[in-house]
């Protein structure tokens, strides 16, 4: 794990000596306009190895992994500069690049992280295979669920499997407190939110208690913190749930809010209307489920106001919840601190740029891409180490697989001509996408329901988790 720390003066002075030299020799070469435009081609290709000879040895043992993706990360470079490599031909332009280059990685990972390598064993082996598959790691099963999970995640939510699989979140919370003096802020502050935002898709019950590694007055700390639901939506459209999550009072940490993103199993609470919010023709992202959802918010905030008057509120959400946290802190810019993981932007008229915060993205992930992001917040794209689909680029967690983390522009991701593109798509194909799901989810509804009746004549019991691990059915 490295950064670089380069003296900008001795940087410039480098770059201005031997680009200088370089772009003379090749000019001087070509005759004609065809040779000039080959010589200003492979002026621009010589700057960037020149870059990357100076760039690569300063990270030590890291250079191989950013040797492997330096296409990305150049790109990325270019695009925090507001330059393209064509560009590199002018001295002042190569300035800045080389200036943005120098800014451009956050962070390393050369190795993977596995919490579960130490953790004890839980009553539910397959619960634990599957978080290795959605934190990516090499030992992961390549089989999504088992009959088991996937009956009680989808048709039937089974009460012990989602008390188990909220108790491997606590096991991995504690492994990662364990690990403090060896992982950096930026990581383990990573890592933690990426659990809690997890925590949120498995419905954990009201009251609750978490043990939450927490930074106060920069140390880390174990903090209880108790789990508060709070309903968005009205009964009439199928209660969408938030969850706050309030600490010992004695520990000064900041109160969280986690918005789930939409969940991807039709017997969560909320499901059909996360579809709906995600797809709503005319709307941003979020923005039906935020008009119903903003006076319930705005108790809670007062409600925190009066209990913890001088701490932020952490707002944490991945995919819709992410967008939702966009949504909460535009209302609450001085109180509101986000950490959005591959959130879909909002339209022009609905952003606000003094979001404070970060937000984490995955260059494969389409969904991010769409609209626009608050240029106010830090933005993070995160290149890992294995290639991802646009799908497991946004599902999967980031973290624990071998990644870099670059500095990331949003003015510049905003500016990208894709946005327009994904804009028109969102108008003109959201409504029949929008009542295809709508179909496709009343369909999948029946088909649970004829399940259940199914089941009950047959007097099919549950899944159970029995003491010692093993399952009756």
């Amino acid at each position: 794990m490295c950064t670089i720390n380069i003296d900008q003066y001795s940087s410039i002075s480098f770059l201005n000596t031997n680009a200088t030299s370089l772009m003379s020799r090749e000019l001087q070469k070509a005759n004609g306009y065809t040779q000039k435009r080959e010589a200003k081609e492979k002026i621009c290709k010589k700057v960037e190895e020149l870059f990357k000879s100076y760039f690569l040895p300063r990270f030590g043992s890291d250079a191989n992994l950013i040797a492997k993706h330096w296409d990305v990360v150049f790109k990325q470079t270019l695009e925090n500069s507001g330059h393209q490599k064509k560009d590199l031909i002018t001295i002042s332009v190569a300035n800045e690049v080389f200036s943005a280059l120098n800014d451009v990685i956050v962070e390393v990972d050369s190795a993977n992280f596995d919490p579960f390598d130490k953790m004890p064993p839980g009553n539910y082996p397959e619960i634990r295979d599957f978080f290795r598959y959605v934190c990516s790691l090499s030992n992961a099963s390549q089989s999504l669920l088992t009959p088991e999970l996937f009956e009680s995640f989808f048709h039937e939510q089974n009460p012990q499997v989602m008390h188990e699989a909220q108790e491997e979140i606590q096991r991995v919370l504690l492994s990662i407190f364990q690990e403090k003096d060896y992982l950096s802020d930026f990581k383990m502050e990573l890592l933690v939110n990426q659990m809690v935002s997890i925590l949120s898709f498995l419905e954990p019950q009201n009251s609750r208690k978490f043990d939450i590694p927490t930074k106060i007055n920069g140390h880390w700390q174990m903090v209880q913190y108790q789990i508060k639901l709070i309903e968005l939506t009205p009964d009439w459209v199928g209660t969408s749930l938030a969850y706050s999550l309030i600490p010992d009072k004695s520990s000064h940490a900041d109160p969280i809010i986690v918005f789930r993103g939409t969940p991807p199993n039709p017997s969560a609470k909320g499901y059909y209307f996360a579809r709906f919010t995600d797809l709503t023709p005319g709307l941003s992202v979020g923005e039906a489920l935020y008009m119903f959802a903003k006076k319930r918010l705005a108790k809670w905030m007062s409600e925190i106001n009066k209990e913890f008057p001088n701490n932020k509120v952490r707002a944490i959400g991945n995919s819709l919840g992410g967008t939702m946290t966009y949504h909460y802190a535009k209302d609450y810019p001085d109180k509101v601190i986000i950490y959005a993981i591959d959130p879909p932007g909002l339209q022009q008229r609905t952003i606000s740029h003094l979001v404070r915060g970060k937000v984490f993205v995955h260059p494969s992930d389409w969904i991010s891409k769409l609209d626009y992001h608050p240029v106010s917040a830090k933005m993070y794209k995160v290149i890992t180490d294995t290639p991802r689909g646009a799908s497991d680029a946004h599902a999967k967690a980031y973290g624990f697989e071998k990644a870099i983390y670059l500095n990331a522009s949003p003015i510049g991701a905003n500016n990208a001509f894709y946005k327009k593109v994904f804009r028109v798509f969102h108008v003109v194909f959201s409504i029949p996408i929008f009542l295809l799901s709508i179909g496709f989810g009343l369909a999948l509804y029946y088909v649970i329901k004829i399940q259940q009746a199914y089941n009950g004549l047959h007097n099919r019991q549950p899944i159970e988790v029995l003491a010692n691990g093993t399952r009756s059915n």
